[in-house]
């Protein structure tokens, strides 16, 4: 019985983490093609600066969360 709760629960935590990843894609493409858009408006490196310290903030979040999720399978 404790192991149908645990599977139970990893089964939830396995959901929310896939949610978070896609969602945090979703925020990757945008942040990309928002920053590329002011760029192109402003001409100013600090938009430039910006999109790419967040885009790699982004990129690492989703590291992060796919190495807890194949740790926890194991």
């Amino acid at each position: 019985m404790f192991n149908k709760n645990t599977n139970n629960k990893n089964s939830l935590n396995n959901t929310i983490v896939n949610i978070v990843i896609f969602i945090l894609w979703i925020v990757l493409v945008c942040t990309i093609i928002s920053s590329i858009i002011i760029w192109e408006k402003t001409s100013n490196l600090v938009c430039v600066i910006s999109g790419v310290i967040g885009t790699l903030g982004i990129l690492l979040n989703i590291y992060l969360l796919l190495k807890e999720k194949s740790r926890k399978n194991e």
